[in-house]
């Protein structure tokens, strides 16, 4: 299993020792799923500080209006990755196809 620590404006909390973000995500992960865990076989712990996009409150808020702003100023440039969307691998795949989807819809052809 794999779980990701961090929220925006909690950057501080990554600073804890490995086993406390252990001990943190088990007894997490332990609500989350409604039944205590077994202690771990094996854990590891890979900091990727600043690596991944921190969204603020209302971030999906404000793409929205700056999608919307730019679908009619410019119809063919759309706003598309982890910028925008989320960081996992199938979320910026998701997120290239729907651009591409939109562009070509824009001018007038079929994505099928």
């Amino acid at each position: 299993m794999r779980a990701s620590v961090g929220r925006y404006g909690e950057e501080t909390q990554l600073q804890r020792p490995d086993e406390e973000l252990m001990a943190i995500v088990h007894r997490e992960l332990s609500v989350v799923l409604g039944t205590p865990l077994p202690a771990p076989v094996a854990t590891a712990v890979k900091r990727w500080g600043g690596a991944l996009p921190q969204y603020p409150p209302g971030h999906a808020d404000r793409v929205g209006v700056a999608r919307a702003a730019l679908r009619a100023a410019h119809p063919t440039l759309v706003l598309a990755g982890a910028g925008y969307d989320g960081v996992g691998i199938p979320v910026c795949v998701r997120s290239g196809e729907t651009a591409a989807e939109e562009i070509i819809t824009a001018l007038g052809g079929s994505d099928t």
